[in-house]
């Protein structure tokens, strides 16, 4: 128990980090608090990461190498920022081997920002050499001593075949279904239990997710969407690349969603993104706050719902692995004092049922406050131009507005002349 609440005290240092991260993407700091919003009431992060392991420690270090990449597009590399970056880079790669997928994207930007300036070349071969020199040693270990660069056991398995003899059975995956497991799993999958919600609940937060996606058509101009993107595709391919690696291994279309809450930053920084792009102007003040109750209606439903009334006894897993639902005649049947009980049921000293009632309260009382507090910071949803975007170095100043925003516009109007520029970047 200690060990959990360690974890999770860690990891919760994601979510300022997040706020950063909507900061540097939309220079907005009513926006950027419901990035951090969003994320501190989604419940599949909460199991994921008070569990004991080290998903905690690469959380934190996979949303602060996407500030850092956010940063280096807006002001440029420079010799603290690429320390930064590498350091980062190699302590992830030494956390989780999903922090390949990072890889590409940083050696994409550091040659991106040494085409651009000659004069940084030393800071990204010093960024490069810095991660290598970190984290090189333990990769390099597991070629020697398996044969892969993971060492994963779906990579031992199939250390036999060839990539091109891999790539040519991918064909066989059935992919919409490998998917379909990931997006469920990110969202709702109640711990190793492996509890579920009712299927339209998971169709909502689906087509909230395309709603979103058709936005980002209208932002792939910007620099901030672009490194966002880049980031959270190269994930997204790398689950992919997992799931393929299941399914000729074990014969199973799925792989681990709860794995892309390492790039919830820029996942909830995208959303918000895409939804003010796609959304009239007029319902921008509404989009952070009704995703932060969305979430949130889901978080509380799955607590009070399925986890709560499962762990206390008070339903089960059926003979075709569904879930039963709960009614009021098994809260009866149980209590709610007893539930209590039969939830601190072997954990010693640690913990009581009083204590237990105690934190549920908490747990209330928080995930109120985070409604409340987006609720009273809503935003309209603009894109101011960033700092980066100025002449000389100036500072942006609204008057420079003036001529094409009438004195007398409305918030609508405002935002549909704001709303194409840039998120961030240097460049119009």
């Amino acid at each position: 128990m200690a060990l959990r609440w360690l974890g999770a005290l860690i990891a919760s240092l994601a979510i300022p980090l997040i706020f950063l991260i909507g900061r540097e993407t939309f220079h907005n700091d009513g926006m950027a608090l419901g990035c951090a919003a969003v994320a501190a009431v989604m419940p599949e992060l909460a199991i994921d990461l008070a569990r004991v392991g080290n998903e905690c420690v690469a959380v934190v270090l996979f949303t602060l190498l996407t500030w850092i990449a956010l940063k280096v597009v807006r002001s440029g590399l420079s010799y603290s920022l690429a320390a930064a970056l590498g350091l980062v880079l190699g302590l992830g790669l030494l956390a989780k081997a999903y922090f390949l997928t990072a890889v590409p994207v940083v050696a994409l930007l550091l040659g991106y920002e040494m085409w651009r300036r000659r004069t940084v070349v030393v800071c990204a071969l010093m960024a490069a050499a810095e991660s290598i020199l970190i984290a090189g040693w333990w990769y390099a270990h597991n070629l020697l001593t398996t044969g892969t660069l993971t060492g994963l056991s779906e990579s031992l398995m199939l250390r036999g075949m060839s990539h091109a003899s891999m790539m040519g059975r991918a064909a066989t995956v059935p992919w919409a279904s490998a998917i379909d497991s990931i997006l469920l799993s990110h969202l709702y999958f109640g711990g190793w239990s492996g509890l579920t919600v009712r299927g339209w609940m998971y169709h909502v937060f689906y087509a909230v997710m395309v709603l979103a996606a058709a936005g980002l058509l209208r932002l792939l101009r910007q620099p901030a969407a672009r490194i966002l993107l880049a980031i959270y595709i190269a994930f997204w391919i790398g689950l992919l690349y997992d799931a393929m690696l299941i399914y000729l291994s074990k014969g199973m279309a799925t792989s681990g969603g709860w794995y892309l809450y390492a790039v919830v930053g820029a996942e909830v920084a995208l959303c918000l993104a895409g939804l003010y792009s796609v959304l009239p102007a007029r319902v921008h003040r509404w989009v952070a706050l009704d995703a932060v109750l969305l979430f949130a209606l889901l978080d509380l439903y799955t607590v009070h719902a399925v986890a709560l009334p499962y762990y206390s006894g008070m339903i089960r897993h059926k003979a075709n692995g569904a879930m039963t639902a709960v009614h009021m005649v098994d809260v009866q049947r149980v209590g709610v004092v007893n539930a209590f009980e039969r939830l601190v049921a072997y954990k010693g000293a640690v913990i009581s049922a009083p204590w237990l009632a105690a934190l549920w309260l908490a747990y209330l009382a928080g995930t109120l406050a985070i409604a409340v507090c987006a609720a009273r910071r809503q935003t309209t949803g603009c894109f101011p131009p960033s700092r980066g975007n100025t002449k000389a170095g100036r500072p942006y100043q609204p008057s420079r507005l003036a001529g094409r925003i009438p004195a007398k516009a409305g918030v609508a109007d405002r935002c549909s002349t704001i709303r194409a520029a840039p998120l961030s970047g240097k460049s119009g």
